[in-house]
């Protein structure tokens, strides 16, 4: 059973840290010193969300929390907490010590490998925003050239344009990625049928130099508030998986729909295509089940992005296949999105 206390001040700042040696979560609290404990833990809160080592502080009384479950990454974590008031002479309330006996982990944090594979997305993410900023304006001054020396191709000019927009878009989130440790979707309200119309331009000349046939459908559905950036990047991520499947060509369909499920109204883009499909394992894998792989046997991390992506917006990522018989991927957005 792993032990570890922690004290923090009235405004909830930890002071200090002790726990078994060697263990990891200790050292990290420890590095949160000065800062308040939920910035490093979850917090412990009631029913009411109400911070109880603070109700405690308040009221100078000793708390006991035999079965209390955090939450973390996958699953639930079930503790005995123990919150004792610092006092000065009895009185005056100065801290609280916070005493936590972790009795069951997360299943999946046992899993080196499964942790393995997020640690391997995070510093790909961090080498990736790094690195493709010089490249991207290497990009963008070929496409304004290109652009100013044939600006009387129609053709050119527009797929230049969408580049230099996506160019510019992409540069934008890349500088927002490394200068906050969360990224603001700034949300719009926009018809995906708009996105997907762009998507098809985009991808048309691709597809066409892969030997891949793709359609699209578009279906009549409300208008959304999302981040058109995001979405436009999840949708295309399947897109380019179900390409690289097809190595030797194919078909591709892309649809969108409204859609009704448990009285919840969502728009869903469906993206079938006709290539070898995956087995029931590999399926677990993009489903975040096992530590992402694609069925190209890359990191996966397309799918995870675009799963994040749609959790963002409150959707979900859904994969239907058969070996040797091609995959349908389901993008879900609710029309209603929750709020915060």
């Amino acid at each position: 059973m792993q032990c570890f206390e922690y004290e923090v001040d009235r405004e909830l700042n930890i002071q200090s840290c002790t726990g078994s040696s060697g263990e990891n979560l200790p050292v990290l609290i420890k590095q949160g010193l000065g800062k308040p404990y939920y910035n490093v833990l979850p917090r412990i809160v009631d029913d009411d969300n109400r911070d109880i080592v603070m109700d405690a502080m308040i009221l100078n009384k000793n708390v006991v929390l035999k079965d209390y479950r955090f939450l973390c990454l996958f699953d639930c974590v079930c503790s005995e907490v123990a919150i004792t008031p610092i006092s000065l002479n009895g009185k005056d309330v100065v801290g609280a010590s916070v005493n936590i006996k972790i009795k069951s982990s997360c299943g999946y944090g046992q899993s080196s490998e499964f942790i393995q594979g997020f640690v391997d997305i995070g510093k790909a993410a961090s080498m990736l925003s790094h690195g493709v900023r010089n490249p991207l304006n290497a990009i963008k001054g070929a496409v304004v050239y290109l652009k100013n020396r044939y600006d009387s191709e129609k053709d050119l000019i527009e797929f230049a344009d969408i580049m230099e927009e996506e160019i510019s878009r992409l540069d934008l989130f890349i500088t927002k990625f490394l200068s906050s440790s969360c990224v603001d979707l700034n949300p719009q309200k926009i018809n995906i049928n708009d996105i997907l119309e762009k998507i098809q331009r985009y991808v048309s000349l691709q597809a066409r130099s892969s030997n891949v046939s793709i359609d699209f459908k578009y279906g009549e559905i409300d208008p959304l508030m999302l981040s058109p950036f995001h979405y436009e990047q999840a949708v295309l991520n399947v897109i380019n998986n179900a390409m690289a499947a097809m190595p030797q060509g194919g078909n591709i369909l892309v649809e969108s729909r409204p859609e009704v499920r448990k009285e919840k109204k969502y728009v869903v883009v469906d993206v079938t295509d006709d290539g070898p499909g995956m087995s029931a394992s590999a399926i677990r894998n993009l489903d975040g089940q096992q530590p992402p792989r694609t069925r190209t046997g890359g990191k996966g991390f397309g799918l995870f992005i675009t799963r994040e992506a749609l959790k963002a917006h409150g959707g979900l990522l859904e994969i239907m296949s058969e070996a040797g018989k091609g995959t349908k991927v389901c993008l879900w957005i609710p029309v209603e999105q929750p709020e915060g």
